[in-house]
């Protein structure tokens, strides 16, 4: 009964095998046929360019005759010139987009590399493949080999793409244009090869334009004979009357009498975003030199910028401000000047500060009417604000270590002074015929002759609230702070507590015999030798016992639990000069709510319940 089973089952085995043989060598098998196989993309050449340009894509499987594919750019159909089954040649549609290229072939696509579109009004420069000669620079593949070259042919508003490698030249722009390199480190426009070599500055700007630069290295340039602004202001950028907007650059090693990396006159209009001014210099023959990195005269806005290294002669050794300007993310990092502003200089101008740090900068005079190794501010249009600002290991031999404000006003909320240092006065601050506001604001650990943590003089009125003074330090009088010159500071809900002075005269606080002070709701130590009275001293519902700093000794002049300065301050303490959180809700210098349990907390930090 098993014999006829097996021999069936050898006869359709047999069958089968015949029939898979016959479908191996036949045309019709779906696994071999060309004409069901899915296409392959393995290049496109060039994979960048705008509209019109001729692309080449290479691969396999594609359809012989134009009609049989179908291909995309960003999802905008291309006109397929020629065809084989592994190259086709189409044309860049227009408007297409960045974005991946598709390729069709009877119901069965492929995903290529991402095609680059560029913009219509685009200009090439190559300084290694390209040629000036007979040339519109209108052509990815045949392009312009110098910028200059470049900007002559292009017409109002176009972009001029510039490839990687260094471009010696001096440039004028005198039209609405878009100078676009390949990568700050990649693509470098100098006016010489090497620094404090060249006689130009490397880019001019003229008046009336709309201008973006982004994505290179201005470098090398050099203005600096001091014969007037307009020839010798921007060593590295000139801009006379112009919109202009800085993206992804570096500017270093330019050298000029105003604004060594960058000019701007009072008609001129600014827009800085990821930029770094680094080694540029403000110098004359006479060393008058103004604005190391930047001399601003006009509006500006400064985002994520970083100015390091510069040096100005005279004052500013970054940024000369006199004009109104914003500046967020901002750094100021061991820039130096003679006589004023190590980091910034503002005059007139109504400046405003949010996250910005100044570390390191230094004025180097000595004499008593020099200073602000951080920041200067002065005249009498001043009006900086300062919110959320560091000011750490500035120095300078004359007042105000950190920052110096002579006349004007300016309201400082949110602000740190650590380890700066005054050979004369205001190793944190000196404030000179001014009346400032600060609140919730630190100082520690900053040192000066007359006033470690603070110095006011020429008559001067500043209100604090809600401040802390810990760990300063004088070699004369008041490591807290020093009034002298007939000033007269009024200070509400703050802390003076662990300052120094080496004559043990006004450790906390020193008046001269022409100046006083008021205290409401502070805690201070009331030792001998910790308050030097002079023409007055008043306090009003205030402790004198220790504050219990989480550690002074390390910076942290938060308060503990046990302190008596919770819920220990003025309790119509008004809100209107404080910082606020994105509510409107008043905060302290950690950014946390500024009242805890109904009544606001002695000193710059508020107790927080855990």
């Amino acid at each position: 009964m098993k014999t006829p089973v097996i021999c069936l089952s050898f006869m359709a085995g047999m069958l089968l095998l015949a029939c898979s043989k016959d479908d191996a060598g036949g045309q019709d098998n779906p696994l071999t046929d060309p004409e069901n196989q899915a296409p392959v993309i393995t290049s496109i050449a060039p994979e960048q360019g705008k509209f019109g340009t001729e692309v080449t894509i290479t691969g396999k499987n594609l359809g012989d005759t134009p009609n049989a594919n179908t291909v995309t750019f960003n999802g905008v159909a291309a006109i397929v010139s020629s065809a084989s089954e592994t190259q086709l040649v189409v044309e860049v549609p227009q408007g297409a987009g960045s974005g991946p290229v598709v390729v069709a072939v009877a119901g069965k696509t492929a995903n290529g590399p991402e095609f680059t579109y560029l913009p219509d009004n685009a200009r090439f420069v190559n300084g290694a493949s390209g040629t000036d000669t007979d040339n519109d620079c209108n052509s990815f593949q045949i392009p312009c080999a110098t910028i200059g070259y470049g900007i002559e042919q292009a017409d109002e508003n176009d972009q001029i793409l510039i490839a990687a490698g260094f471009y010696t030249e001096s440039l004028v722009l005198n039209k609405s244009l878009i100078l676009q390199g390949m990568g700050e480190n990649e693509t470098f426009i100098q006016a010489h090869t090497e620094p404090d070599m060249a006689e130009e500055r490397v880019i001019y700007i003229m008046p009336g334009n709309e201008i973006t630069i982004r994505d290179l290295g201005i470098r090398n340039g050099k203005r600096s004979t001091g014969l007037s602004i307009s020839s010798d202001s921007g060593g590295g950028i000139y801009n006379e009357g112009s919109k202009l907007k800085l993206i992804n650059i570096t500017v270093n090693n330019n050298v000029a009498w105003r604004g060594g990396g960058l000019y701007s006159s009072s008609s001129g209009v600014m827009e800085l975003t990821d930029v770094v001014f680094s080694n540029n210099r403000a110098t004359t023959q006479d060393a008058f030199g103004i604005g190391g990195a930047i001399f601003n005269h006009g509006a500006a806005v400064f985002t994520n910028v970083y100015i390091e290294a510069n040096r100005a002669d005279y004052v500013a050794g970054g940024l000369f401000n006199l004009g109104p300007a914003t500046l967020t993310n901002v750094i100021f990092d061991g820039n130096t000047t003679y006589f004023r502003g190590g980091g910034m200089y503002n005059i007139d101008s109504p400046p405003v500060l949010t996250n910005v740090v100044f570390v390191g900068n230094r004025s180097e005079s000595t004499t008593s009417f020099s200073g602000g190794g951080g920041m200067y501010s002065g005249g009498n249009e001043s009006l900086p604000v300062l919110t959320n600002v560091v000011f750490e290991e500035n120095a300078v031999g004359g007042g105000g270590g950190g920052l110096r404000i002579f006349s004007g006003n300016a309201r400082i909320k949110n602000v740190e002074f650590i380890g700066n240092s005054a050979g004369f006065g205001g190793g944190g601050m000196l404030v000179g015929s001014s009346s400032p506001i600060l609140t919730n604001v630190l100082f520690y650990d900053n040192n000066s002759g007359l006033g470690g943590a603070m110095h006011n003089s020429g008559q001067s009125t500043p209100t604090l609230v809600n401040v802390s003074l810990g760990g300063n330090s004088a070699s004369i009088l008041g490591g807290g702070m020093y009034n002298g010159s007939g000033s007269a500071p009024t200070i509400f809900n703050s802390i003076f507590w662990g300052n120094t002075s080496n004559s043990d005269d006004g450790n906390e606080i020193a008046n001269s015999d022409t100046s006083s002070a008021r205290l409401f709701y502070c805690l201070f130590s009331k030792g001998a030798g910790d308050i030097r009275t002079g023409l007055g001293f008043s306090s009003t519902k205030s402790l004198f016992v220790d504050p219990r700093f989480v550690d002074i000794e390390e910076g942290n002049l938060r308060i503990q639990a046990s302190s008596v300065a919770i819920n220990a301050g003025n309790p119509n303490t008004g809100f209107d000069f404080f910082a606020t959180d994105e509510s409107g809700t008043p905060i302290d210098l950690d950014g946390n709510s500024r009242v805890v349990d109904g009544r606001i907390d002695i000193g710059a930090y508020e107790h927080q319940n855990d």
